[in-house]
């Protein structure tokens, strides 16, 4: 007499290990749509960063810059720009803070560049 059908053990080990294989896809998944999410943010960031900058350079060109601090909120970012005069020279420095999330954990990037008084 030969047992053609499989014994309750090898069923349970073959539900494990499909068990284990579908948690890992699924935490993959999870992992790959936060990077998504984050990478998503980034980009925003920096598309609203270089707004910004363009608009400093503008203000430059127009022989209008605006010292001082500037901030503002955008679509669940809040950037802050501080336009400073530098010794002697005829350069500002103009220090720009885009962040996003919320706190504790909160993302941000920071660009410093130079403008110069026309």
């Amino acid at each position: 007499m030969s047992n053609r059908g499989f014994s309750l053990l090898e069923l349970i080990i073959t539900i494990a290990i499909l068990s284990i294989g579908i948690v890992s896809i699924l935490q993959t998944i999870s992992f790959s749509g936060q990077v998504w999410h984050k990478a998503q943010d980034s980009t925003r960031a920096v598309f609203l960063a270089q707004d910004i900058m363009q608009k400093a350079d503008f203000d430059e060109l127009r022989g209008m810059i605006i010292e001082g601090v500037q901030e503002g909120k955008t679509k669940g970012l809040n950037w802050k720009s501080y336009i400073r005069p530098l010794a002697e020279s005829e350069l500002y420095q103009m220090d720009l803070e885009v962040a996003w999330g919320q706190p504790p954990i909160e993302d941000q990037i920071n660009i410093t560049t130079y403008l110069r008084a026309r």
